[in-house]
């Protein structure tokens, strides 16, 4: 078979892979980097159709014209290819700008201008001659003055191309590798036979074979990894856009955790630089530890966020794994209902401990009330009176049980701050356990340094305190005797103290109490009077208001409790 049939064969050939190629991927020109490989195989279509010209053209005139097509059809064959890879691969986001295009595709257009002009393409090429190589009738010519600033031009770019091919090929594994080898054969060999025949001169008919090779192998190349080996099937393009745009964050990254892939949502959110793939995720999330489970993201905003991350491997049928996929599952959403539901918890769980405690100091009363008047009246009346003292028993019991319901309840209460006067609010209070002094026959005296008190704080939580203080004080106290209630001003502190004449305490019983009421844990309370957890709401509320609470007392003497509030 002569080189004629052979080079012709080869040119048909392109032809039919050309437009098979065009056929089967025009339906996904959408795609970005599938218009990119529709530039390229028209091109490729064009310099095959103007080589077949060339060799079954009659005329010299005619091989010239078809020369100078094939010239101006594989014109923007490099800038092509090159945006085309880069669209494949998706490595440098800076070749899409604008600007960039600009400056890739202006010698082309250049140089494209020139050759329509017939007084500036001797500038290019000229002393066209027919030329015969083996049986194969072509012609040969001349290179312009400015050709070679052009050719280094060109050859500047396809290294560009071929830096975007070598780094996905070192950051990519399995057949990704080996369709990036194919993909770059074809123009591969072109170039090499160019830079050789340049170097060693050969016969200017091998330069026509090269060329005429490189593209039918260039085409070849893209069927196979493009059609055969679905380098741009739409599933994965379809799973692509997908995966950018989930609305959280994803990495894929390898068996040695170098990132592969990243969605636009992970890009932003955790402001990753351009050049991140194949770098540790390690080296990207230093403060993330890639483990499942919940984690706090500070995202480039500095806000805090909530993440659910899971680890799913990625199965490819071999017993080892390729890769992994992280999921960055936001739970905001989530969070912020756990912490409204919790809230409504403390809500409920702060009602009614408050309730049961003050519930307790009624109910003591009145069954003070009925022991009193069953003493001073008739026994006619016993059975009123032991219906009474049974309804305040039974009173008692349900306020102890719910107040083992609360002991088991979330105890994180929110400090509800605002302005109030704080001896109008003791007062308030001596004068609701007026009755309970009465019977007792206890006096409580009240002093304060100021005649107004005005601090910041939860005016709830406070009158609890004292409350329970004053109740304390009141079950140690012998009838007769006092409680002294003091308000005074130290260092920038309101101090409130109260101090019994009551029986008092040991030191090693006191510490004990103490002990027992230091953490604001219902759970561990057993008991429902005393210093139990009436102490222990005490201490929890005076922490809530970054205040301080000393407690002494002194065996036959009484029991005096100290709280500091800041001012």
């Amino acid at each position: 078979m002569g080189l004629t049939i052979f080079l012709v064969l080869c040119n048909i050939a392109t032809l039919v892979f050309t437009t098979i190629t065009i056929l089967q991927t025009s339906r996904l020109w959408r795609l970005k980097a599938v218009r990119w490989l529709i530039l390229v195989s028209i091109i490729i279509l064009v310099g095959a159709l103007s080589l077949l010209g060339v060799l079954v053209a009659q005329t010299f005139e005619e091989k010239v014209l078809f020369f100078k097509m094939r010239i101006l059809g594989t014109l923007f064959l490099a800038p092509c290819w090159l945006f085309f890879v880069n669209s494949v691969f998706e490595r440098w986001d800076w070749l899409n700008k604008k600007g960039a295009m600009a400056i890739v595709f202006l010698p082309c257009i250049v140089n494209f201008m020139m050759m329509l002009i017939p007084s500036t393409q001797a500038l290019l090429f000229y002393d066209f001659r027919p030329f015969h190589y083996l049986d194969a009738s072509i012609i040969t010519f001349k290179l312009g003055p400015i050709y070679s600033y052009f050719y280094l031009w060109s050859m500047g770019i396809m290294f560009l191309s071929y830096i975007i091919s070598g780094i996905s090929f070192v950051k990519s594994k399995g057949q990704r590798r080996y369709q990036v080898l194919a993909l770059n054969v074809g123009l591969g060999v072109g170039i090499a036979q160019k830079i050789i025949a340049d170097i060693v001169h050969f016969p200017e008919g091998v330069e026509f074979v090269g060329f005429t090779l490189s593209l039918l192998l260039t085409i070849v190349a893209i069927i196979y990894t493009v059609l055969r080996h679905r380098l741009l099937s739409v599933v994965p393009l379809a799973m692509e856009r997908i995966f950018h745009e989930m609305p959280d964050p994803i990495f894929v990254i390898d068996d040695e955790h170098r990132v592969m892939a990243i969605n636009e949502k992970a890009k932003s959110f955790f402001n990753l630089p351009e050049n991140y793939l194949g770098d540790p995720i390690e080296k990207l999330l230093p403060e993330i530890p890639l483990e499942p489970g919940e984690v706090v993201v500070n995202g480039k905003d500095q806000r805090s966020q909530y993440f659910h991350l899971a680890l799913e491997k990625i199965e490819d049928g071999k017993s080892n794994s390729p890769g992994t996929v992280v999921f960055f599952r936001d739970i905001g959403e989530q969070k912020n209902a756990e912490i409204r539901l919790h809230e409504g918890m403390e809500f409920r769980a702060r009602l009614l401990a408050m309730l049961a405690h003050d519930l307790a100091g009624f109910v003591e009363a009145q069954s003070l009330i009925a022991f009193t008047l069953q003493k001073n009246l008739g026994s006619e009346h016993q059975q009123h009176f032991d219906l009474l003292e049974s309804t305040s028993m039974a009173s008692h019991n349900l306020i102890n049980n719910v107040m083992e319901w609360v002991k088991k309840q979330p105890a994180q209460f929110q400090l509800v701050s605002k302005p109030f006067e704080l001896t109008v609010l003791i007062k308030d209070i001596i004068s609701s356990m007026e009755s309970r002094l009465v019977l007792k026959r206890v006096e409580v005296e009240f002093l304060s340094s100021h005649q107004q008190f005005f601090i910041d704080g939860d005016p709830e939580m406070i009158a609890s305190v004292l409350r329970n203080i004053l109740f304390n004080a009141l079950r140690s106290t012998a009838p007769g005797k006092k409680i002294y209630l003091s308000v005074g001003e130290n260092q920038k502190q309101i101090e409130i103290k109260v101090r019994d004449e009551g029986q008092g305490i040991n030191q090693q019983e006191l510490e004990r109490i103490l002990e027992a009421s230091k953490q604001f844990n219902l759970a561990g309370v057993s008991k429902s009077q005393g210093t139990g957890i009436g102490l222990m709401l005490v201490r929890h509320f005076i922490s809530l208001h970054q205040g301080d609470f000393k407690m002494s007392s002194t065996p036959g003497e009484g029991t005096e409790v100290v709280v500091s509030i800041p001012l």
